[in-house]
């Protein structure tokens, strides 16, 4: 198993873009692979230029590291879960987009966080409203209260499985995989709906980019549901939560018992990218490099590093 790191983990004020300086931060600090993100429309035209890719492919490659993964944030692909025929077009032609960036990156694979239905909540990300009184929520009320769309919900699973398909189908095209992520509040947010998913997508292409956090957040106890998706994890990031409301901690400060993570990893046959994603931190080199010391002493004690 070898190490990574999100670039968006060192930008500011979100994801946003440069990432330069990001990559010099993760290549001095001898991780092996990176991921990067298009996090805003536009960022496909006015920053992934020709002559910027190639800044960045240099960059990274300078240090030997490999693009383990390009994530199109699913904000800015919302009408992927749409059954609007103009919005899920529009929707399907961004992603291919995307993964047209991606591959001139040189990455691996494209991966995508689940979509969610129409959903109007306190704050702008859904999957984050998982308790009355998270980040973002000046004024919280005792109730956790959403308001989702209302209609058929079969026919939106229908049209989405359709929809990824052709996402899909266009990452194979390109020698790439798609690895999707679960997070809460979405369509395809734990290991069962991952596993409905595979049975009607059943190509080897399509896996899982397994992110601890969300999957602790949906009350999954890690280890239960890597058994569960075996070699469709693609992909593993890398956080720590306390079970309670934090669930952004670098890995080693919250619940997770990280060498029982990797005798497991190992025990599913997974020898692929184990990668941090850790934000919102005032010095990022530091708390990632507390945590990097972290895992690589759990991946000795589990035999995997």
């Amino acid at each position: 198993m070898k190490l990574g790191c999100a670039t968006w983990s060192f930008s500011k004020p979100h994801y946003q873009p440069p990432y330069h300086e990001a990559i010099e931060i993760i290549g001095k600090m001898g991780f092996e692979g990176l991921e990067m993100i298009a996090f805003e429309e536009q960022d496909l035209d006015t920053y992934y230029t020709d002559d910027t890719i190639r800044e960045l492919r240099k960059a990274y490659e300078a240090y030997g590291m490999e693009l383990t993964e390009f994530a199109a944030y699913t904000p800015i692909i919302e009408g992927l879960s749409s059954l609007d025929k103009v919005e899920n077009q529009k929707a399907i032609d961004i992603f291919k987009k995307s993964t047209d960036v991606a591959y001139k990156l040189g990455s691996r694979a494209m991966n995508l966080v689940s979509n969610w239905v129409k959903i109007a909540c306190p704050i702008d990300y859904p999957p984050s409203y998982y308790n009355p009184f998270v980040n973002g929520v000046s004024r919280a009320t005792p109730k956790w209260k959403m308001d989702i769309q209302k209609g058929d919900y079969e026919l939106i699973w229908e049209n989405y499985v359709e929809t990824l398909s052709k996402c899909l189908s266009y990452c194979e095209d390109a020698g790439m995989e798609f690895y999707m992520e679960g997070h809460a509040n979405v369509i395809v947010g734990n290991s069962d709906a991952m596993l409905r998913l595979f049975d009607r997508l059943p190509s080897s292409k399509f896996g899982v980019n397994f992110d601890t956090a969300w999957h602790l957040i949906q009350r999954e106890y890690p280890s239960l549901a890597l058994r569960k998706l075996g070699n469709r994890v693609k992909h593993f990031h890398m956080r720590d939560g306390d079970g309670l409301v934090d669930y952004n901690l670098p890995c080693g400060m919250g619940i997770i018992d990280w060498v029982d993570v990797f005798e497991t990893l190992k025990d599913i046959g997974f020898d692929g990218y184990c990668s941090f994603e850790v934000g919102a931190y005032n010095d990022m080199p530091k708390y990632i490099g507390m945590a990097k010391a972290y895992i690589e002493d759990a991946m000795q004690q589990a035999g995997v590093r």
